[in-house]
């Protein structure tokens, strides 16, 4: 989760909101929605290479420098950030151990299936994968890899476009016309090079598993991430919109279902783990960073750009905007063995809104710092990856900071 993001304008046409016709304004838009503190996504092909295979260094340091997320793994604490670092603890975020990675590009997200399996995306397209709960890393997939295999997709279908007819699978909305754009896009990308980031990632279990990120960016695996599949044409996206974040959704009656939120407003849902889409009626033509389920209640909720904060209580399907009492820019969410949801931001914003009234109480970390990410420990302390690295607010503490 990409701590600091920035929207920029769109052109509207007709009402809708349109992508700019030019490579460059794509690319700044790319970078604005990219940007971490002072890394940038848009690397040249000489500099993925060199962060690519450069393995990240061992640092005392890597506890307080930026920290994007944070998760569980069992009853382990795992967070990734810059320069490649990935920490994991043992005892609820007291202490720290650094493993070494075989990249130095900064990491964005992590997600483990179970205490031993996991991953982490970040920039410059880079997927790393754990067997043994982070200890060890191993790269999967990179930024030249994704391109290839975007472009290989993106060729098949104009060609098959070109011939007369649209291939099986393909989302009902992209028609002929578009696949020349989205094969000149694939081809762009390719000649740029790893320049593209990866915002998130999500398994269904050791085997099934996506990852979502810049200008539109969706891969799928069936066998753990040894070999990839783009998933672009699955969602009518030619304007090449970032995902940022995936929240998985299951339910008794929606056993597969998740959502993914996104640029411009952007709200999917999908029943089959990912496989297909479908777009939502959105209430807010801001980014939304991410989101949080409560399978309880069935609550959802979609938030980011400057406190926007939404609520549906019907999967989705309609929308009711909360005052988060906070313009500050919203990033990560979890619920609380309360019942409650608690989400984090920038400049160290804390919200815990009622899972009943929807009351909404705001507190910030003592730093002021920014919040990319939550966790709860097993022992209920609450985790934060920032700005300034791992924040750890006890549960005897009472949780406040």
């Amino acid at each position: 989760m990409t701590l600091l993001r920035i929207d920029t304008p769109r052109a509207l046409q007709g009402g809708k909101a349109v992508t700019l016709n030019t490579r460059a304004q794509r690319w700044l838009r790319g970078v604005a929605g990219a940007v971490c503190v002072s890394v940038l996504a848009g690397a040249s092909m000489v500099q993925a290479s060199e962060t690519l295979s450069a393995p990240s260094t061992m640092s005392q340091l890597a506890q307080h420098n930026l920290l994007l997320d944070v998760t569980n793994a069992g009853d382990r604490l795992v967070a990734v950030g810059e320069y490649g670092h990935i920490l994991y603890s043992d005892d609820n975020g007291a202490n720290w151990t650094q493993t070494q990675t075989p990249v130095s590009t900064t990491l964005n997200a992590v997600h483990f299936v179970d205490a031993d399996h996991g991953w982490a995306v970040g920039h410059e397209g880079v997927v790393l994968a754990t067997t043994d709960g982070g200890n060890s890393w191993v790269q999967q997939l990179n930024g030249l890899e994704l391109n290839a295999i975007g472009l290989k997709r993106a060729q098949e279908l104009y060609e098959q476009a070109s011939s007369g007819g649209m291939p099986m699978g393909v989302h009902p909305d992209i028609v002929p016309e578009d696949t020349e754009m989205l094969e000149m896009d694939a081809a762009d990308f390719d000649a740029e090079g790893a320049s593209r980031p990866l915002f998130d990632v999500w398994f269904k279990n050791k085997l099934e598993g996506m990852v979502i990120g810049a200008y539109g960016i969706l891969l799928h695996t069936n066998d753990g991430g040894k070999s990839w599949s783009t998933g672009f044409d699955q969602i009518y996206n030619v304007e090449n919109f970032h995902y940022y974040q995936i929240v998985p959704a299951a339910t008794a009656e929606q056993p597969e279902g998740v959502f993914m939120m996104g640029e411009a407003g952007m709200l999917q849902r999908s029943l089959d783990s990912g496989l297909t889409w479908e777009v939502l009626e959105s209430p807010y033509g801001g980014t939304f960073f991410g989101g949080v389920f409560d399978p309880t209640s069935g609550d959802l909720l979609a938030f980011g750009l400057r406190g926007n904060l939404f609520k549906s209580s019907d999967y989705g399907d309609s929308w009711q905007q909360l005052d988060s009492k906070t313009t500050a820019t919203l990033a990560d969410g979890v619920v609380l063995s309360s019942g409650s949801f608690f989400l984090v931001g920038n400049g160290g914003v804390q919200l815990t809104i009622d899972s009943t009234s929807d009351d909404v109480q705001r507190t910030n970390s003592l730093s002021r710092a920014g919040l990319s990410a939550v966790a709860v420990s097993g022992e209920g302390n609450r985790v934060f990856a920032g700005l300034k690295g791992i924040e750890v607010a006890t549960a005897k503490q009472g949780n406040n900071q």
